[in-house]
C-alpha cells in the first residue's frame, strides 16, 4: 500500500470519529442541561409541599389539643405558615407551579373564609372551613407526589 491509500483509509476514520465526538457532547450537553432543570422543578414543588405538610401536621396537632389557647396558638401558627410562606411561595414560583395554580386559588379562598369564621367567633363554621382548609393541604401535598411521579 502506498502513502496515499493510507491517507484515504485513515482520513474518514478520523473525520468519522471527530464527528462522532461533537454528536455526543452536543447531545450530553442538552440531556444535562434537560435534568438540571427537572431537578430545579422538582425541588420548588417539594418544597411547596413541604409547606403544605407542615400547615396539615398543625392541623393534627389542632385536633388533638383540649385547652383553647393552645388551640388558639396553632391557629395563628397555621395562618402565619399559609399567609407568610404557602401563598408567597406560590405567587414567586407561579410559572413553576402553574398546574397547582386552581388549588392553590381554592386553599386561599378556604383560608379566608376560615379568618373571617374565626373573626366573628362563629365556632361551628370555622371547624368547618378548618376540615376543608386541612384537606386542600393533604390534596396539595398529594398533587405534589403526583406531579413529581408524572413529570419529573
Amino acid at each position: 500500500m502506498e502513502s496515499k491509500d493510507w491517507i484515504e483509509l485513515i482520513i474518514p476514520i478520523v473525520s468519522n470519529g471527530i464527528l462522532v465526538y461533537l454528536l455526543q457532547s452536543y447531545f450530553n450537553r442538552r440531556l444535562e442541561k434537560k435534568q438540571g432543570k427537572a431537578t430545579q422543578i422538582t425541588a420548588i414543588v417539594q418544597e411547596y409541599q413541604k409547606y403544605a405538610e407542615s400547615i396539615s401536621r398543625l392541623m393534627q396537632n389542632f385536633a388533638y389539643s383540649l385547652e383553647e389557647a393552645e388551640q388558639n396558638t396553632i391557629l395563628t401558627e397555621i395562618f402565619a405558615i399559609a399567609t407568610k410562606e404557602l401563598f408567597p411561595y406560590f405567587d414567586r414560583h407561579s410559572a413553576i407551579l402553574n398546574d397547582f395554580k386552581e388549588i392553590n386559588s381554592a386553599t386561599l379562598e378556604c383560608a379566608n373564609k376560615l379568618r373571617d369564621a374565626l373573626t366573628t367567633q362563629n365556632r361551628q363554621l370555622a371547624v368547618k372551613h378548618l376540615n376543608e382548609f386541612n384537606g386542600y393541604m393533604q390534596k396539595i401535598s398529594n398533587e405534589c407526589d403526583q406531579y413529581i411521579l408524572h413529570n419529573c
